[in-house]
């Protein structure tokens, strides 16, 4: 009885999810700073051909050098098969990846950086359109990406980059423990991810698409082919390591269990969507707020297309939400809240919600006040259809919605501006109880999360549920484009509007601020006179409002130059460097010759 139930619990821990705390790669900080001589493992030349990759690994990074996840590295390599963006194979980093293709190079940047002292799985994965990133099993970043991969003569490497003798200049190099290294030919999908991340793949040798695969117990390739079983080199490291946190996989906020990263409805067409019945809101208070990413350009007129939509015209409109407005009809008259700062951007996961309080209605994109009018009287209510992704009526394909929607809630209630930031990019907890809910809908089925099955969703033209969105973040788009908020959280004493429309470091430091040389090329520095010692992040954006690369910095009084990292290997066109600093931010456009 004993012997079996001890073969069970292996069993147990083997295949059901339970962390494995020994094997592990153990590479020492005194092995890290070991000057001219580089420390991992190498396990040949792994080159992965084809339009199709996935590289994993479970790491928890210890006593680190000041370098290791710092922004000019994007994070220190876990696996690595590169040179430079010309000829990157694959490249896992903590807080990164990268490949390089036939079509050119390609990186991918999750929504935060891990913590130390802390265990996580990541994987890149690659499936010919998009190049992904997933921490703990939860998609938090994806690029669009294609071509083949570019394959090259260098030695695959874990736990360092692949060139010998550059530690001093580029201080990639890893610090922790390391395992469960796999390298597949083939795009693993997030719940072949999700199965095996905390422990032992099953029958490694007849794994389909798996090319190597490392446990640190030993230094052998358990996927079977003995040409890539690996050789430990440097000083310090050591085989058989115990993991101390091996058992606090991290669900913090950048991957939290309940991201909303799939599940959208895909409206691919006009007339298409959603219908979920004649849901009235009655009084004069309203919440409507969803997820929405706009997936082809739209006509301003109709400020984006209609998100969720309850009016045929200004005389009969219960509640309207669009990527650029909110609109409502009451008793006392048609009132719209419109962003006139800017349009919402294309090919930009975004949170838009209206709210109406009895006394003003306000229009946020992401968290942010963008519009507000002064508003009154009750809701008038009509017998139209709500309907998701485009207009009740159905009639001008102008306004139809064409992208991603999800988290759909309706409120009989005004939500504050800090109740709305607490969960727009993951999902509401007990919504059966939360008050004034009176439906709510993530499209991984049609069903009214709220409980109120009156409500349940009915598909209608081409529409498709249980998608995936081209980008799961919602990044900070208030300054996009000169796009600046009416006010920014920090507190309630914030939510209200401001007397004028600016951007408070423009007008207090106009000339404080400067990008050279603009154009530029291999290296881009952004000069900062700053009044006092404080942190800073610098964000660069696409044109579009993608988010390219971010880097923190602490600014100290007076003069600052900070270097633009990565900037050699932007593709030439315009973008957009966001200085934030202080709770207030600057934009400069910069262009890339």
């Amino acid at each position: 009885m004993k012997r079996a139930l001890l073969l069970f619990i292996f069993f147990l821990k083997a295949y059901s999810g339970f962390s494995q705390c020994d094997s592990f790669l153990s590479i020492p900080t005194n092995a890290y700073y070991n000057r001219g001589v580089t420390t991992g493992v190498k396990i040949g030349d792994l080159d992965i051909s084809g339009n199709q990759l996935t590289v994993e690994a479970v790491f928890n990074g210890t006593s680190l050098p000041a370098y290791f996840f710092n922004e000019e590295t994007n994070g220190n390599d876990l696996v690595s098969k590169h040179n430079r963006s010309t000829d990157c194979n694959y490249l896992l980093r903590t807080h990164w990846a990268a490949i390089t293709t036939s079509n050119g190079f390609f990186t991918v940047t999750p929504r935060c950086w891990p913590q130390r002292n802390k265990t996580y799985h990541v994987a890149m994965v690659y499936n010919g359109s998009s190049l992904k990133y997933y921490t703990n099993g939860y998609l938090v970043g994806e690029t669009p990406a294609s071509g083949n991969l570019v394959i090259n003569d260098i030695p695959a490497k874990i736990g360092h980059e692949v060139l010998n003798g550059e530690l001093d200049q580029f201080p990639v190099g890893f610090v922790g423990y390391i395992n469960n290294v796999r390298i597949w030919n083939v795009a693993r999908t997030q719940a072949q991810l999700q199965a095996f991340m905390y422990g032992h793949l099953p029958n490694p040798t007849t794994q389909t698409g798996l090319k190597a695969y490392y446990t640190f117990s030993s230094l052998v390739n358990k996927q079977g082919n003995t040409a890539y079983n690996a050789v430990l080199y440097g000083k310090d490291i050591s085989l058989n390591a115990l993991n101390p946190t091996c058992a606090t996989y991290t669900a913090d906020s950048c991957a939290p269990a309940n991201r909303a990263c799939g599940g959208y409805l895909n409206v691919q067409q006009p007339r298409s969507g959603v219908a979920i019945g004649d849901l009235d809101i009655t009084g004069n208070q309203i919440t409507v707020e969803a997820l929405c990413y706009r997936s082809t350009p739209y006509t301003a007129q109709y400020r984006g297309g209609d998100v969720v939509s309850k009016h045929s015209s200004t005389t009969d409109n219960n509640y309207l939400l669009r990527p650029n407005c909110a609109e409502i009809t009451t008793t006392n008259g048609f009132y719209s809240a419109v962003s006139t700062q800017c349009d919402a951007p294309v090919g930009a996961l975004m949170h838009v919600a209206l709210v109406y309080d009895g006394s003003s209605l306000k229009f946020y994109r992401n968290g942010q006040l963008m519009s507000q009018v002064a508003a009154s009287g009750n809701l008038i209510t009509n017998d139209w259809p709500t309907r998701i992704g485009t207009e009740a009526l159905l009639q001008s394909a102008d306004v139809h919605f064409i992208g991603y929607i999800n988290e759909v809630r309706i409120w009989n209630v005004a939500r504050t501006q800090q109740q709305l930031t607490a969960y727009m990019e993951t999902t509401l907890p007990n919504p059966t109880l939360q008050p004034g809910l009176k439906a709510y809908y993530n499209f991984s089925s049609l069903v009214n999360r709220q409980g109120n099955s009156a409500y349940n969703g009915s598909i209608f033209g081409t529409a498709v549920t249980g998608q995936s969105t081209p980008e799961c973040n919602v990044e900070d788009l208030g300054y996009f484009g000169g796009c600046y908020i009416l006010s920014r959280m920090a507190g309630p004493s914030q939510n209200k509007m401001t007397e004028s429309i600016t951007d408070p470091i423009k007008t207090a430091a106009e000339n404080k601020v400067s990008i050279y040389p603009n154009p530029g090329r291999e290296q881009v520095n952004i000069n900062i006179h700053a009044d006092k010692t404080q942190a800073a992040t610098l964000s660069l954006l696409s044109i579009s409002g993608q988010l390219m690369m971010m880097q923190r910095t602490t600014l100290l009084k007076g003069k600052n130059t900070i270097r633009l990292e990565n900037s050699a290997e932007l593709k030439p066109g315009v973008y957009l460097v966001k200085i934030l600093v202080d709770n207030q931010a600057i934009s400069r456009k910069l262009v890339i010759e």
